[in-house]
């Protein structure tokens, strides 16, 4: 999911506010302000992009997103914490007290993403595939949006407020002469695993710590239902260190490595290709790879 916008109508204005968009809260403040009244279009650039995210969220996003439960992969009720001398700690995933939700739920970001925008959608907003070109202010407090259709075509979208969700690259914050906030780029693999090394990862995730894989974020091993998300995030400049993580994780099966030594390989991705965005993969690796870009704070 790249971007997405929302608009609200107001008196003398097509749209009261406009919203392009990267992450999450883009289609849940559309769903919101819709559910609100409010008059709402969400752009969003690609509808069928993966983004490179883990895919772990607590329970209790569910509850307070209204997420349906029918799209859980898995439950995950085992951590592990792998240290840069390969020490590692295990834990519950547990609080001081007892809870029947003491689990990490396990998802696919795009199947997610999807449940929020058509969330949205049933709510009222109108949704327009489209990218984001730039925007400027008019006379009255209006602000006027151009976007761009797949085909070339170009729409403006007047409206009383723009609201930029479209992640660390924020093009919107750019058209608005904010400075570039210090981000991530993510990559991330889909790995099919023989049935032993599937059921090895049943009930566990694992995060993977040290400048080594990353000097700047952590690594991940993350299971679905049926097969399990490797990624790691990282400085544009610290990108090799990413790339040295994700081939650890696509050697053959039955072969080890130190930082992910049950991660053996299967015979085939588990998804299609997606569009990346930030550090760009060698041309033979790309159809394996998801690419993206995290806030660093």
């Amino acid at each position: 999911m790249l971007a997405a916008a929302l608009a609200l109508r107001s008196e003398g204005s097509d749209y009261g506010r406009c919203r392009y968009r990267r992450e999450l809260r883009g289609s849940i403040a559309a769903g919101d302000l819709a559910a609100a009244g409010a008059n709402v279009i969400l752009v969003e650039r690609d509808v069928n992009r993966k983004k490179p995210c883990g895919g772990a969220i607590p329970p209790k996003a569910m509850s307070e997103f209204g997420i349906p439960r029918s799209i859980i992969e898995r439950k995950v009720t085992r951590a592990a914490v792998i240290g840069p001398s390969g020490v590692t700690v295990e834990m519950d995933v547990r609080g001081s007290v007892p809870r029947e939700d003491d689990y990490i739920i396990m998802l696919k970001r795009e199947v997610l993403d999807r449940t929020l925008r058509d969330k949205a959608q049933d709510a009222g907003a109108q949704l327009r595939e489209a990218a984001f070109v730039s925007h400027d202010e008019q006379s009255g407090g209006k602000v006027r949006t151009k976007i761009r259709y797949r085909d070339g075509r170009e729409e403006y979208l007047t409206s009383d407020v723009l609201i930029g969700a479209d992640g660390a690259g924020s093009l919107v914050a750019k058209s608005a002469g904010r400075k570039p906030v210090r981000h991530a780029s993510a990559i991330q693999e889909r790995i099919e695993l023989p049935d032993d090394a599937m059921a090895y990862y049943e009930n566990r995730a694992e995060l993977y710590l040290g400048d080594d894989i990353s000097p700047d974020f952590y690594g991940w091993v993350f299971p679905k239902s049926d097969h399990v998300a490797v990624g790691t995030g990282c400085r544009p400049e610290h990108a090799n260190r990413s790339y040295a993580f994700s081939r650890a994780s696509r050697r053959g099966p039955g072969q080890t490595t130190r930082r992910a030594p049950h991660l053996a390989r299967g015979p085939s991705a588990a998804d299609a290709p997606e569009q990346e965005t930030g550090v760009r993969p060698h041309a033979a690796r790309r159809r394996r790879r998801r690419h993206g870009r995290a806030h660093l704070g």
